[in-house]
């Protein structure tokens, strides 16, 4: 079967499968960005918030490990200032050694006293322990290996700090240790605050634990952690080479980190700035400034690095999202191809029909939804289909003989419809010859009237008998009329034009019967014209002029008797004519003598009734007194008569014309039944070859 539609076959599966993954696609796309915008924002704040408290808790322990150290400095200082008159050297020394092994930022540490305060006979006293190899060693020579202490920094710082307090030097790098360091420097006075300055404790911190503890800061395992003091010098975090107590980070050579440095040297509090290393990378710093000492603690890590678990996550929620959106379309191909599918059961089952396949079952609805309904649609619509085309296939065989039957008829109709219009043309010329033929006894009669009107004056006596007759003709003339009326009135319908038609024509018998009696009464009036003859004669000189009256009575008689002879041949002719209609149009009467056979009935009473008159006028004919007046009389209702019959010829051939055109107007009706009932075959034919394509039974 030809497909009825253009362009590129696409499935319903296909097209339901693509018009569901754009909002799918769009709202994970949405999900995703809104969860991974806001767990970026989470994961961003918490990572900074994890940073600043892993700075600030790294910051804390700092000062808390050198705030111990300060600690320990002050209560040395304060334990030698009572003691330090009691003690020699060595026991000072010992002191320290006991008080510092088990500290392990302390690297040494040492009593320092001005010139001659401890002795007036010492100028320098200064025992100091150091750590050497993991043990505290002990040396009473500084000033012979290192050199007079008392300019130095450290020893100064001491010397200024309050009585109970202790100076932080600023961290240097110590070349024997190689360890950067820091040192704190608690003064000593002799008894107390009244006393007045003799000297310093001090002790040295090792930075290596802390700058191990440095090292080993990171955000989730990324960046790195710098420490630098107040200035920015840096102490630890960094690489050895710059971990020498002069490098600062304020002084580094890419400028956009020296100036984040700067940023974070200058700070009073947390905070954090950024900068781009030398691979265009951004790095974050975040920093601290430690309570007390004003060291700065930051930690520097890449922007990437920072966010990288934000990164991850979503990542991670966009490979979920691809997840969802391939198990979606699973789930909605899955459903998708079930509808399919029942989808496509109705399409076959519409595409059998179409090819006309009413033999196969009707489909199931297996589902009380859109789908199932439009099976149960489809099944209501193969059944009534198979209804109609089973009816056009029963009907359409009998539709086509009935119309062939029709046919046959309408042409065998068609036929005998010509037959009876020729025979009406010849009634209709035979109508026209015996009005003619009356024409002509019209003209006899006016004669013989005129004759009569010379006896009028001689048969008074007849007068009243004639009246009488008149009287009962004109009743006659009005019954014919109505008769007349009532034909035109029914000739309306084609039966009924018909059957007046034919009835009609039967007029003429009575036209003959009163042409016999006519030819009776002639001879009466000869015998009588003859009597009068014969009695004028014998009456003599006074009779003679009623002879030749007589004589001419007699003539004109006889040419009414010979018109009337001819008159009755062209009777016989019409007589002939209609007999011949009559058995043509034997059928057609069938239904027109029902309807005009009491019209004619009446009219046929009128006629006996006028023959009973005429034997009545005949009787008082006879009579010689009343012969005069019975001529007249005879004469006018022979004058009736002939226009009687002339009306009636008229009529009839007027109803022959009609009946003609009824003919014709009915075989036109015929011929264009003739044509129906063709195009109904024709119908009939494409109906049986169209259901002849359907197939109804297996």
């Amino acid at each position: 079967m030809q497909d009825e539609y253009s362009g590129k076959y696409r499935s319903v599966k296909l097209k339901m499968c693509l018009s569901l993954l754009p909002p799918i696609v769009i709202g994970l796309i949405i999900i995703t960005a809104l969860a991974g915008y806001n767990s970026y924002g989470n994961i961003s704040e918490l990572t900074e918030q994890s940073t600043h408290q892993t700075i600030k808790a790294n910051a804390i322990d700092i000062q808390s490990r050198l705030s111990r150290m300060k600690l320990i400095s002050e209560n040395m200082a304060a334990s030698m200032e009572f003691d330090y008159l009691k003690e020699s050297q060595e026991e000072m020394a010992n002191d320290l050694v006991n008080t510092l092994k088990d500290e392990e930022l302390a690297n040494g540490g040492g009593v320092w006293f001005e010139p001659f305060a401890y002795r007036p006979s010492d100028m320098y006293v200064c025992p100091f322990v150091f750590r050497e190899n993991g043990n505290l060693k002990v040396s009473y020579d500084y000033v012979k290996e290192s050199g007079d202490y008392i300019p130095t920094d450290w020893y100064k710082l001491g010397k200024a700090a309050k009585h109970g307090d202790a100076a932080l030097t600023e961290p240097y790098y110590d070349s024997a240790a190689k360890i950067m360091m820091v040192t704190y420097s608690s003064p000593m006075y002799s008894e107390g605050d009244a006393g007045k300055y003799v000297g310093n404790v001090t002790l040295d911190i090792s930075l290596a634990s802390i700058s191990e503890m440095v090292k080993g800061i990171h955000i989730n395992g990324k960046g790195y952690a710098i420490l630098t003091s107040d200035d920015g010098t840096y102490i630890a975090g960094v690489d050895e080479a710059k971990l020498n107590g002069e490098t600062k980070a304020t002084e580094e050579s890419n400028a956009s980190m020296a100036a984040a440095m700067k940023q974070m040297v200058s700070a009073t509090q947390d905070g954090n700035t950024q900068f781009e290393n030398e691979n265009g990378d951004t790095m974050i710093v975040y920093y601290q400034t430690i309570p007390d000492i004003n060291w700065h603690l930051g930690v520097v890590i890449s922007k990437s690095d920072l966010y990288s678990e934000a990164y991850k996550l979503l990542f991670t929620l966009a490979g979920i999202a691809v997840v969802v959106l391939v198990l979606l379309m699973l789930a909605a191909y899955r459903t998708v191809s079930g509808y399919a599918t029942r989808i496509g059961v109705d399409k076959k089952f519409a595409e059998d029909l179409a090819d006309g396949d009413y033999a196969r079952p009707e489909v199931i609805a297996k589902a009380n939804d859109e789908i199932g309904h439009l099976g149960n649609a489809i099944n209501r619509m193969y059944r009534q289909t198979k209804k109609v085309i089973n009816t056009i296939s029963e009907h359409s065989g009998s539709m086509n003989e009935s119309s062939r039957t029709l046919g046959a008829s309408a042409e065998m109709l068609t036929e005998r419809m010509d037959t009876i219009q020729n025979k009406m043309t010849s009634i209709n010329e035979a109508m026209m010859s015996a009005s003619s033929a009356t024409e002509e006894v019209n003209a006899s009669v006016d004669s013989v009237s005129q004759a009569a009107h010379v006896l009028l004056g001689e048969a008074t006596n007849s007068l009243k008998q004639a009246e009488e007759i008149r009287t009962r003709a004109k009743e006659v003339e009005k019954n014919s009329t109505e008769a007349s009326l009532s034909a035109e009135k029914l000739a309306k319908e084609f039966s009924t034009k018909l059957a007046e038609s034919i009835e009609q024509s039967r007029t003429v018998e009575q036209v003959g019967s009163m042409a016999a009696t006519i030819s009776g009464i002639a001879k009466q009036i000869n015998l009588l014209s003859l009597n009068a003859s014969i009695e004028a004669a014998s009456a003599g000189e006074s009779g003679r002029g009623f002879t030749v009256v007589a004589m001419e009575i007699g003539k004109l008689a006889k040419e009414t008797a010979d018109t009337v002879e001819e008159i009755q041949q062209n009777i016989s002719a019409v007589q002939s004519a209609v007999a011949t209609l009559s058995s043509d149009a034997g059928d057609i009467l069938t239904f027109l003598n029902e309807t005009v056979a009491p019209q004619y009935i009446e009219f046929t009473k009128v006629a006996k009734q006028y023959g009973t008159d005429a034997e009545t006028f005949r009787a008082v004919s006879q009579k010689i007194a009343e012969t005069s007046g019975n001529v007249n009389d005879t004469m006018e209702q022979v004058n009736k008569a002939i226009a009687q019959i002339a009306n009636s010829a008229q009529s009839t051939a007027a109803l022959t014309v009609q009946i003609t055109d009824a003919v014709d107007e009915v075989s036109d009706s015929v011929r264009d039944v003739s044509g129906i009932s063709q195009q109904q075959s024709t119908i009939a034919e494409s109906l049986r070859e169209a259901v002849s394509n359907f197939r109804l039974n297996k």
